[in-house]
């Protein structure tokens, strides 16, 4: 993929994201979003995240961290990925009520993302909300078949 390739697809990725955004603001407009948090420190996810927050102009923090080491969940049936990924994630910071938007790049089933923002709820969010660049299309065959 050229750069300009990827320079487009990111900001496609980007455009739907401050779509879901708005929307999101518009519904529970009680519920102003506080804090951008990226569900792994590093890589494409950390740069989507801060990309958002520097558009949002909330703060993005790395608040989540891998407890516990699990099989890499392209390497599972579906099945078995809620369970994998159940508790291997802390959020280190309190979070005090905040509104936290948690931010992946890829989603297949929404395990990881669902893991995670339970470890954010214990944390002490007051509510967090999900956006992925993409959802990976789980029609074609797959290891569960």
């Amino acid at each position: 993929m050229n750069k300009w390739t990827k320079l487009a697809l990111d900001g496609v990725a980007i455009l739907a994201i401050f779509t879901s955004l708005s929307a999101m603001a518009q519904t529970y407009p009680s519920k102003p979003l506080k804090l951008v948090v990226p569900y792994a420190a590093g890589g494409s996810t950390d740069q989507l995240a801060r990309a958002i927050a520097g558009f949002t102009g909330r703060p993005c923090q790395s608040a989540l961290r891998r407890v516990r080491a699990t099989v890499m969940q392209n390497q599972l049936p579906v099945s078995q990925r809620t369970e994998n990924v159940a508790t291997a994630f802390r959020c280190h910071r309190p979070l005090l009520g905040k509104t936290v938007l948690l931010v992946d790049d890829v989603v297949t089933t929404g395990a990881t993302l669902e893991a995670c923002a339970r470890a954010l709820l214990a944390a002490g969010a007051g509510g967090v909300f999900a956006a992925a660049a993409a959802k990976a299309d789980r029609s074609a065959p797959c290891i569960d078949g």
